[in-house]
């Protein structure tokens, strides 16, 4: 068993709540103590207890918006407590709301299967 995984329950992360991205979508938790944005499913009421752990927003890596199966998304990159990294999929209304919750300075790039609504999208996104 490794010993170094950092556990999110050991922490208090004095969780700020900051509302969804969009109806029936992430939720938005602001952490005092780490200075940091999370976001979280509704497998459990606080990040740290979802089944993800804390999933922090990666402000480092840009908001990527693809065309999907329903349409236009947003690949919100994520880090967890171990440094792992992935993606969660966002619509573009939670993406901007996400950036927007905490004046976020995420790059925006668009994949290159996108049409002309992906450069709409960036458009707009670099106005917030």
């Amino acid at each position: 068993m490794n010993t170094n995984l950092k556990r999110d329950w050991d922490h208090d992360w004095e969780w700020s709540r900051l509302g969804r991205t969009a109806p029936k979508e992430h939720r938005m938790f602001w952490s005092n103590a780490a200075n940091r944005l999370a976001i979280a499913d509704e497998s459990a009421d606080l990040p740290e207890h979802t089944d993800d752990g804390v999933l922090w927003v990666d402000v480092s890596r840009p908001l990527k918006i693809k065309n999907g199966k329903w349409g236009l998304v947003v690949n919100v990159p994520v880090v967890d407590n171990n440094g792992n990294q992935s993606h969660t999929l966002e619509s573009v209304s939670g993406a901007v709301r996400l950036r927007e919750s905490v004046r976020l300075r995420m790059g925006v790039v668009w994949s290159t299967e996108c049409d002309n609504d992906c450069q709409d999208v960036l458009l707009l996104m670099a106005q917030e």
